[in-house]
């Protein structure tokens, strides 16, 4: 409870005080013997952070210097949140930056993922497959990026992972888009924002 209270805190700062309020996190994380993130867990984040763009990312505290550190502790990297247990349960990045091929960015080694954020950045093409086959993926936001490709998982309604919440508006998908009365009702049902996804003509 104190991981996911304290990340709702943060992300409603300016960016100017994140680096303040996740440092304090960390603290608080620290004093209650929260256990560090798993290898698979790291290696996932790790590759993540090379797919998109990290070194230029606005605040990257704890990648910057762990990230080819077997064995680092990724529950302390700025935007990672975990439960009680070490395990990754949340991902805040909205804009800071983030750039490059969304398919190339793996997430399957975060198996207890519960919610997703990489909101107003300029991530491009299509969701990696591994995000909606997460075991515990409640929640993905990817509003205002650059995607050019609606999830074929989504759009198919043969996602595995247990959404409540997608959010995609303001993003670059390439027409047609289905109509709302074609869409799977699983799709519909988790699809918040379908109205306010608009896409380009080529």
């Amino acid at each position: 409870a104190l991981v996911r209270e304290s990340n709702s805190f943060c992300t409603l700062l300016v960016p100017a005080m994140w680096r303040e309020c996740f440092l304090a996190l960390v603290t608080a994380i620290t004093l209650h013997g929260v256990q560090g993130a798993s290898q698979t867990e790291h290696a996932s984040l790790v590759q993540v952070f090379n797919s998109l763009g990290g070194p230029r990312w606005f605040v990257k505290d704890g990648w910057s210097t762990n990230v080819s550190t077997i064995g680092a502790d990724a529950c302390t990297w700025f935007g990672i949140f975990c439960n009680s247990t070490g395990s990754v349960v949340d991902v805040q990045l909205r804009r800071n930056n983030l750039r490059g091929s969304a398919a190339v960015a793996e997430f399957s080694g975060l198996q207890g993922l519960e919610t997703l954020d990489l909101s107003y950045n300029a991530i491009s093409g299509e969701l990696h497959s591994s995000v909606f086959s997460l075991p515990r993926l409640r929640r993905v936001q990817m509003s205002r990026n650059a995607l050019t490709t609606v999830p074929r998982s989504l759009l198919r309604g043969n996602f595995t992972a247990p959404l409540e919440e997608v959010y995609l508006e303001r993003n670059a998908f390439v027409c047609p888009l289905p109509t709302w009365d074609s869409l799977p009702s699983r799709t519909a049902t988790v699809w918040r924002d379908f109205n306010a996804s608009r896409c380009q003509t080529t």
